[in-house]
């Protein structure tokens, strides 16, 4: 599989924005026993980072950064009444980025910064519930689901910013809470045994941060 997610980034109260392009690749491989299901996941992602600040004149950054995360699911499928669904899960994440150091352009004061690498492992515990049903010949399918998370380790890499006219300063990456809740919904239509196209809202829900997500798209099975 293979996507794109632009992201904009806005500073409240501040003149400063920024842009993420992030390219992903990844493959799937699932191993099924009867109910039980063993789902894996690999990604790796190219991104191209945009910055701009005023600073008595247009301070500018072009860099890249990179990303690995690997993800294993174990879940079980509870058939319920009038092709619904209930799916317990239990599941590990292992995640990897790094961002390379840039130097500003333009400006009063232009800002170096060195490069930095971030690590996280997670354990996430929830359940799906689900309905299917048949329009025409298309198989349509609603779902939502909930999770708790749990940040079992978190290494978040400081960054040293350097100027022209302050000494060196170091900032610290931004940790999530250890615990956390994740929610989401989808919609999707399977057109053929290997055409569907899908919906998906994602939501998490920390105690210093709250994130909203959607996408659009088409899956093709070979």
């Amino acid at each position: 599989m293979i996507g794109t997610f632009p992201t904009n980034v806005d500073v409240t109260g501040r003149p400063q924005s920024g842009r993420i392009d992030l390219t992903q690749i990844g493959a799937i491989a699932s191993f099924e026993h009867g109910p039980w299901n063993l789902g894996t996941t690999v990604v790796h992602g190219i991104a191209d980072i945009h910055t701009s600040r005023l600073d008595a004149g247009t301070s500018t950054a072009d860099y890249d950064a990179r990303l690995w995360a690997a993800m294993a699911e174990l879940s079980y499928f509870w058939a319920l009444p009038k092709n619904s669904r209930l799916v317990p899960k239990l599941g590990f994440d292992w995640t990897r980025s790094r961002t390379d150091a840039f130097t500003e352009v333009g400006g009063a004061a232009p800002f170096t910064s060195t490069s930095v690498t971030a690590r996280r492992v997670r354990m996430l515990l929830g359940a799906e519930i689900g309905h299917s049903w048949l329009v025409d010949r298309t198989i349509m399918d609603v779902s939502a689901y909930g999770r708790l998370v749990d940040n079992l380790t978190q290494d978040i890499g400081a960054i040293q910013l350097t100027d022209a006219v302050n000494q060196p300063q170091f900032v610290s990456g931004v940790l999530e809470s250890k615990y956390g809740a994740d929610a989401g919904a989808a919609l999707s239509a399977k057109v053929t045994e290997t055409i569907r196209l899908y919906a998906v809202y994602d939501g998490r829900f920390r105690s210093n941060f709250t994130a909203h997500s959607g996408a659009i798209g088409a899956e093709f099975r070979f």
